[in-house]
């Protein structure tokens, strides 16, 4: 059975991402691909390189506080070119969902391009309009996937996956029609999706593993689990 995991755009709030994924992770299960929106892109590539508990330790030491430029480059940008550059121990595909600026389309791209691509990629996939100015790849300017999908569970369905689990980032926009199999919701009065301060970054990261921790448990899961084996 395909199974494919969605991850949705949120900011910030990626880092409850990180912590749900880092639960689910250590029961070994292993998609057949990953889609992501935003910062959900972030977290599926990190996903093929570093374990679960790596990638919260990821989370909060590696990501920078503040978030935007006084000039020059995106304080953000260091982070991403390391992630890239670490060597891959996941082989499932992770595919990006951005939109074109014009026509607020959505544009799907596999990240397996040369490093200076799949950054220009991830910058494309979490260019909040009015936050981050838009990337221009091959011509057409491109901003965030939320845009147009922000948790495309469409979209995992359309490219063959017959079970889907979504992890939300708490992000806003548009929502695919169809509801994934599994969807770890994001709870009220989280951080906001800019606000990178580390204590936030620790608290979501400790409420996603909680609330992966209580999908493992759930019946529901357990027998879909059992059906797999």
């Amino acid at each position: 059975m395909p199974l494919a995991m969605v991850f949705g755009g949120g900011g910030a709030r990626g880092a409850f991402q990180a912590g749900a994924y880092a639960a689910l992770a250590q029961t070994g299960i292993t998609p057949r691909f990953m889609v992501g929106t935003s910062i959900g892109v972030i977290n599926a590539l990190a996903t093929t390189k570093l374990a679960g508990p790596q990638l919260g330790q990821w989370w909060l030491t590696k990501l920078p506080t503040r978030m935007f430029a006084l000039g020059g480059e995106l304080p953000f940008v260091p982070v991403l070119k390391e992630l890239i550059q670490l060597p891959r121990r996941q082989a499932w595909p992770v595919l990006a969902v951005t939109a074109t600026k014009r026509t607020r389309r959505p544009h799907v791209v596999t990240l397996n391009q040369p490093s200076a691509e799949q950054l220009q990629w991830l910058l494309a996939t979490t260019a909040i309009p009015g936050v981050y100015p838009p990337v221009t790849i091959s011509g057409q300017r491109y901003v965030d996937g939320a845009v147009c999908d922000e948790l495309p569970v469409d979209l995992a369905y359309d490219l063959g996956a017959t079970a889907v689990i979504a992890i939300e980032a708490g992000g806003v926009g548009a929502r695919s029609t169809r509801i994934a199999d599994f969807t770890i919701k994001i709870p009220p009065q989280m951080p906001g999706i800019l606000d990178f301060r580390r204590q936030g970054r620790a608290l979501m990261l400790t409420r996603g593993w909680q609330a992966g921790q209580k999908l493992l448990k759930s019946p529901e899961f357990q027998a879909w689990r059992a059906e797999q084996a």
